[in-house]
């Protein structure tokens, strides 16, 4: 019988995906460079996404980007079209049904890129959920964490005394629900008192957790500007790839000498000069050139 893994005492399989893992043979480590463009964008867009789960497990954007390459080796060794033969022939099925014709390879490598960005996005929330799992025992600062009501059996005690063994000393644990309920309750009639049903008072626990403050935290929950999550994979492949061009044209273009770079500059002014599609470019160019 295989071994049941969880995330308390197996984490990091759980979070390689063992169940992947133990099945890939012979993955090609060329993989790494030709999808690194890939594996980068979809581990930061995941990693923006998630931030405070995966940092206070202790994961930085590397861990992911590592976590996400391993992703991307299992799709490739099993799921991939150039291993995959019977995956190949349902895309190319598919394509000749629409348009009566098979696919060309072109079509098929978009294919291909586009179905591993869904696959390392679902992976990646599948992570977070499973460090969201683990977090469950890590508390920040001073969070309410249990909440009881008194009996009449209830006997003054301390409440680490209470949160350890409330029922022992009379007191009774209050759901989330009812808690929510009575103090929706005590919001309408304009007061702090918490009290159940039968009139007891309510006690929130509020225990400190020693040696993590939520200062530590304070920059985890800031998002991104930039969060493509729910881009359609199709678009976020195309601008991985234009910004991978403009990134080239950049590098061309900075590794030019001063004249050349201003001749490069004064030919698109004169070329698009008031074209509005180009307002914001020639704008900039100007700038560089006045500059120079």
């Amino acid at each position: 019988m295989a071994k049941k893994y969880n995330y308390q005492d197996n984490f990091d399989m759980l979070i390689l995906r063992h169940d992947y893992m133990s099945r890939v043979k012979d993955p090609d480590p060329r993989w790494v460079k030709e999808f690194e463009l890939i594996v980068v964008q979809t581990s930061w867009i995941m990693f923006n996404k998630h931030r405070p789960k995966f940092s206070k497990i202790g994961y930085e954007i590397e861990d992911v980007i590592n976590i996400t390459n391993c992703y991307m080796l299992a799709y490739m060794s099993l799921y991939s079209m150039r291993r995959n033969e019977e995956s190949l022939e349902k895309v190319r099925q598919s394509y000749k049904k629409r348009f009566g014709f098979f696919p060309d390879a072109e079509y098929l490598e978009k294919k291909e890129k586009i179905n591993m960005i869904s696959f390392l996005r679902q992976r990646l929330q599948h992570a977070s959920v499973i460090c969201s799992r683990k977090l469950r025992n890590i508390t920040v600062d001073n969070e309410k964490i249990a909440a009881y009501a008194h009996t009449d059996e209830s006997v003054p005690i301390s409440e680490h005394l209470m949160y350890q063994d409330g029922e022992g000393y009379g007191y009774r644990k209050v759901s989330k629900d009812e808690l929510k309920e009575i103090k929706k309750t005590a919001k309408a009639n304009k007061t702090k008192n918490l009290v159940d049903e039968d009139g007891f008072p309510i006690v929130e626990i509020d225990i400190p957790n020693e040696g993590i403050k939520l200062n530590d935290y304070k920059d985890l929950f800031i998002s991104s500007k930039n969060d493509a999550y729910h881009t359609d994979p199709e678009k976020q492949l195309m601008m991985s790839l234009e910004n991978a061009k403009m990134e080239s044209y950049r590098n061309q273009f900075n590794d030019m000498d001063v004249n050349d770079r201003k001749n490069q500059l004064k030919q698109f002014i004169q070329e698009y000069k008031g074209n509005k599609n180009y307002k914001t470019e020639l704008k900039e160019a100007k700038k560089i050139l006045g500059n120079m």
